[in-house]
């Protein structure tokens, strides 16, 4: 039996599921946290979130994503996200569906330990390619 994706449908799976489902339903935000969920967090819950001063619950909108095809993998990217200027700490981000419910976590990215005290905090995503994505589906 062969287990081969198309590079096609990897692509046409990130754009449906994430970039292009309908106006009203699109909220994909970025929620940064405290502790790792690894596989036991399914949808974002504001447990462990960040409590940084400057910090708002629930993250903030991820805007510009885009599904492009690799080589050999399905990718997305999206524009730098900022948080503005904060003060406290967290190491994870969880990338998530703020548009259903339950809100589906995406993924987990791991920053390492993290304390900004007062200063502008954005995530700039590495150009997307077989190597770096934001999320790739290989």
């Amino acid at each position: 039996m062969a287990n081969n994706v198309p590079v096609s449908a990897k692509t046409a799976l990130l754009q449906r599921a994430i970039v292009s489902r309908p106006a009203s339903a699109i909220s994909i935000k970025l929620a940064l946290m405290t502790t790792a969920a690894g596989n036991a967090r399914d949808a974002y819950s504001s447990t462990n979130e960040c409590t940084a001063t400057g910090y708002t619950a629930g993250g903030v909108a991820v805007s510009g994503l885009a599904a492009s095809a690799g080589s050999t993998k399905g990718l997305l990217d999206a524009t730098d996200t900022s948080f503005g200027t904060l003060t406290g700490s967290f190491q994870y981000g969880d990338l998530y569906d703020d548009g259903n419910s339950p809100k589906q976590v995406f993924v987990t990215y791991d920053f390492g330990a993290q304390s900004p005290s007062g200063v502008s905090v954005t995530v700039q995503w590495p150009t997307a390619d077989d190597s770096n994505a934001m999320l790739r589906v290989a």
